[in-house]
């Protein structure tokens, strides 16, 4: 598959590269990686693309916690609140 962007957020967890297209992208990789049911997620058909080595039981806290350090290093103004509009 060839990326049509660059990635907003990418990291390493161990030897294993892991991103997220954007906030809401991130929001559902903490979602399924933390447990919750891809039918309770707006985003939950994407799951289906995860990486199988994000989904390995002994390594998905590692990935979450990743994931929830990306998501607390983003800059308030650029945070958005689900279903808000940004557009000035």
């Amino acid at each position: 598959m060839r990326a049509s962007a660059l990635l907003y957020f990418v990291t390493d967890v161990g030897r294993v590269e892991f991103w997220a297209w954007n906030e809401e992208h991130l929001g559902l990789l903490i979602h399924v990686l933390e447990g919750g049911a891809t039918s309770t997620h707006p985003l939950g058909y994407f799951a289906t693309y995860m990486h199988k080595e994000w989904l390995k039981k002994n390594r998905r806290h590692a990935f979450a916690k990743a994931a929830r350090r990306m998501l607390a290093d983003l800059p308030v103004r650029e945070r958005h609140a689900p279903g808000c509009d940004s557009s000035p």
